[in-house]
């Protein structure tokens, strides 16, 4: 501890002692305490596991908390909570970083973590994960990222992540994720001019494989199986899920569409196979 004097001409003022460490003190005692738990004030429960806090770290750090501790709860007056939709090990990782300003984040686990940030409003933490996210993109990872970054409306993380998609395309097609794309997720890929195939073949097959890995994605998909090429796609699509799923009325159409394949013989069978699918469906709904 330190005092010093200011000088002002003749007069001499007493001024303010400090501890340079006192922060860090405090701090210190607080993460000694989150272990000892001869101080703490409140406890959150995440999975039949509970975890021994303090108020005033649990309100600082977090926006949830902040609102839940002045909210006037029945939680504040018990001085309990219980957390849904949430691990204890990922709560363990975030409440470390509530205290400590660390986390142990890998690649593993940081879409669970950014979640769980997200949800109790640590927004510290959420940067911290959109960040590794950025520096871990891949090619075996680009799919799980992209859909993280739409959740999140991470500009920077999706275009990042599309981009990988777009310029791999044959590698991504036959991962097990692409199947976790959604339509207009698939719609927007291959009619992206930007994608980059060694074949329109690969394409073609990837949306039938598509097609084929949810029944019900036979009716609303039928025209990227029939589309005569990627540039059709998403104008045939509306036009034609709509007959479909509307009234099955397709025949001419239908059959002008089924003439745009004439070039890919090879893949009629497997279309007649599909459109015979979804006919069926769409008639018995």
């Amino acid at each position: 501890m330190r005092c010093w004097r200011k000088k002002e001409g003749r007069s001499t003022e007493r001024g303010t002692c400090t501890e340079p460490s006192l922060a860090l003190l405090l701090h210190k005692a607080l993460v000694q305490d989150r272990e000892d738990q001869q101080f703490s004030d409140f406890s959150v429960t995440v999975d039949e596991v509970e975890f021994k806090c303090h108020r005033l770290v649990l309100s600082t750090r977090s926006g949830f908390f902040q609102s839940l501790l002045t909210s006037g709860m029945i939680e504040t007056t018990e001085g309990k909570a219980t957390l849904q939709s949430i691990s204890s090990d990922v709560f363990a990782i975030v409440l470390k970083w509530m205290y400590e300003g660390e986390a142990n984040l890998s690649e593993e686990n940081v879409i669970d973590v950014l979640f769980a940030a997200d949800q109790l409003d640590v927004q510290s933490l959420v940067s911290q994960c959109q960040y590794l996210l950025m520096q871990n993109l891949s090619l075996e990872n680009c799919i799980r990222f992209y859909h993280t970054s739409k959740v999140f409306n991470h500009k920077e993380l999706e275009e990042k992540s599309r981009k990988i998609l777009l310029e791999n395309f044959d590698c991504v097609c036959i991962s097990d994720e692409f199947y976790t794309l959604n339509t207009d997720e698939i719609m927007s890929l291959v009619s992206d001019p930007r994608l980059n195939t060694r074949s329109e073949d690969v394409v073609m097959e990837s949306i039938l494989r598509w097609v084929r890995s949810d029944a019900d994605q036979q009716t609303t998909m039928l025209m990227l199986c029939v589309a005569g090429g990627r540039r059709k796609v998403v104008r045939i699509s509306t036009e034609l899920r709509q007959q479909v799923l509307g009234s099955c009325m397709i025949g001419s159409r239908l059959a002008r569409l089924i003439n745009l394949q004439a070039q890919q013989s090879w893949l009629l069978q497997e279309l007649a196979s599909i459109i015979n699918t979804a006919i069926g469906q769409a008639k018995r709904h």
